[in-house]
């Protein structure tokens, strides 16, 4: 895996609307298709799927579905958080209307449309580069760059500062990295503070997923 993105994009005001008038009455909705998905990055290539969302009262929240032509489901999302702020999830390549999904999602290269066209369904999308981005990470292991010893770092936020291919230079996160209200931050020398070398490819997990989150999702 040379790289990773996050993809952010927001319900329509249909889907949102829905929920106004509905989350209280323990009903499950109608299924919207957000998006469709083709085995390349292009519309004029074969469709193998859409992106299908659903609300799902047992779960007080929508579900995503990414859903094969032949209606199976290759890839569900149960937790999406407040949608209210935005709805994340990671994506391996990008071009200016498609992201490229996990290969896991449909055993096979796929690209989901991020822009809406004339034949096509699309997200309305944005796909951001982690770079200069304050992550969550799991515990993994990780090259210390000032050592050049392999260690194990622990689960929580970091700051990645750069992006070779297939890896991620990271340090932890210090509170200038997100600074918030007036209180004063302490200064810290950021070449004091470790860096560490990711491999992207540790980041999958055995459901296929990609284990890096953004931190602050709602901002301060």
């Amino acid at each position: 895996m040379e790289n990773v993105y996050d993809l952010e994009f927001y319900f329509s005001p249909e889907i949102e609307n829905w929920y106004t008038r509905n989350y209280q009455k323990n009903i499950k909705s109608q299924i919207w298709i957000l998006s469709d998905i083709y085995d390349s990055p292009n519309s004029a290539s074969i469709k193998i799927g859409e992106l299908i969302t659903y609300y799902e009262p047992q779960e007080n929240n929508y579900i995503l579905q990414f859903r094969r032509d032949s209606l199976t489901v290759a890839k569900e999302i149960r937790h999406i958080g407040d949608w209210g702020y935005g709805i994340h999830m990671n994506v391996i390549d990008k071009t200016k209307e498609f992201a490229r999904l996990p290969d896991a999602y449909f055993d096979q290269e796929s690209w989901l449309g991020i822009k809406k066209g004339e034949k096509s369904i699309g997200l309305n999308a944005d796909v951001i580069s982690y770079v200069n981005q304050i992550v969550v990470l799991p515990k993994m292991k990780a090259m210390d760059l000032n050592s050049k010893t392999i260690v194990e770092i622990n689960r929580g936020r970091y700051f990645v500062e750069k992006r070779q291919t297939g890896e991620f230079i990271i340090r932890e996160e210090i509170p200038s990295d997100m600074p918030c209200g007036l209180e004063e931050i302490e200064k810290i020398d950021l070449q004091t503070l470790p860096r560490y070398k990711i491999k992207l490819d540790d980041l999958l997990g055995s459901d296929g997923d990609i284990r890096i989150d953004v931190a602050y999702k709602k901002g301060c």
